[in-house]
């Protein structure tokens, strides 16, 4: 009786060990913001949860981490964000790690498509046409400047400052995604088949997307549109979509009146037919754009703020987005 009941428990353990993948110690991995949380949880599939650390409708520019957030960070085996240029409210967090943590810049991964931030004269041309029909030389009537880059940059070869906002093109969150898994794998080599695999589901899902927004986006790719910050430049490129401007230059800064004047007056000589706005900014000021100068507005949101967390949202954002921007220039 004795045996048989040690023989159960012995059996029982066995069984509880099978149910995670891999007998070495969990990893304790943090992702910065949902869109690379949502690709780290879909390689890490049943070893693990990451923590995230901006949730819902914090935007980067203006958080403050939480004694939470500093625990999971000294805590952590990996943490995977996207630069110092990006999430600024990490970079003397991950600083002072121990130097055991892996601390992953995904912006720096192979196989990036990678562009430079651009500021008020780069969503002009070198010449550009006014309403009264003249070619006008750039710096001429041209829109006030209050501030060329924002925070959402890094300094990238040759001095270059680069556009952070990366996970907007589905190619950067497969190389984000390899990158990711080989980091996963040197960790935690024992489950290095899983992290593989859920590496090849995760490449035909982003396939996927792409055909799927190449659908959506394709009616509208060449009508004009208004942006509230430069944060989809990344979208457009991949997607030949036309933006013709940002409302703010600095989400950090408010918008001045000169700033409006030359929004309004790019919407009237472009024939912008829509504004968007950001979750993680007030919404009022597109709201006044969008009636001075008569065109619809809507929404993009950059980070999938009200999305359940997990491996679906890049996803369910990316297509919410492309939904957006057809649903607006469409003027349905």
């Amino acid at each position: 009786m004795i045996a048989r009941f040690f023989h159960l428990i012995v059996f029982a353990a066995l069984i509880g060990s099978l149910v995670r993948p891999g007998y070495g110690k969990e990893l304790s991995v943090v992702a910065s913001i949902p869109p690379i949380h949502s690709l780290v949880s879909s390689i890490m599939g049943e070893t693990g949860d990451p923590y995230l650390i901006l949730r819902g409708a914090e935007s980067p520019h203006l958080y403050a981490m939480r004694p939470q957030d500093a625990r999971a960070l000294q805590e952590a085996d990996i943490v995977f964000w996207i630069g110092a240029g990006l999430e600024t409210f990490l970079t003397s967090a991950t600083d002072a790690l121990s130097t055991d943590a892996n601390v992953v810049a995904l912006s720096q991964a192979p196989g990036m498509n990678l562009y430079p931030i651009r500021d008020s004269k780069a969503w002009d041309r070198h010449e550009h046409m006014h309403e009264d029909g003249e070619e006008h030389e750039d710096g001429e009537e041209h829109e006030d400047d209050e501030g060329h880059m924002h925070e959402h940059e890094d300094v990238h070869t040759n001095g270059v400052a680069t556009d952070l906002h990366v996970w907007h093109d589905p190619d950067n969150a497969f190389a984000m995604a390899r990158e990711i898994a080989r980091v996963l794998t040197e960790r935690d080599p024992q489950n290095a088949p899983l992290y593989n695999r859920n590496l090849d589901l995760l490449r035909v899902r982003i396939d996927t997307l792409k055909s799927r927004m190449n659908v959506i986006l394709a009616p509208v790719a060449t009508t004009p549109y208004i942006l509230f910050h430069d944060a989809f430049q990344y979208l457009e490129k991949r997607f030949s979509l036309s933006a013709v401007g940002a409302v703010s230059l600095n989400p950090e800064q408010q918008v001045s009146a000169g700033r409006m004047s030359a929004i309004l007056r790019r919407i009237k000589v472009t024939g912008a037919v829509c504004v968007f706005s950001e979750p993680q900014f007030p919404s009022a000021l597109v709201n006044t754009i969008a009636s001075e100068s008569g065109i619809s507005w809507s929404t993009l949101d950059p980070l999938g703020a009200d999305l359940e967390t997990g491996p679906d949202l890049y996803f369910s954002m990316m297509e919410r987005n492309a939904s957006r921007l057809r649903a607006c220039r469409s003027g349905a």
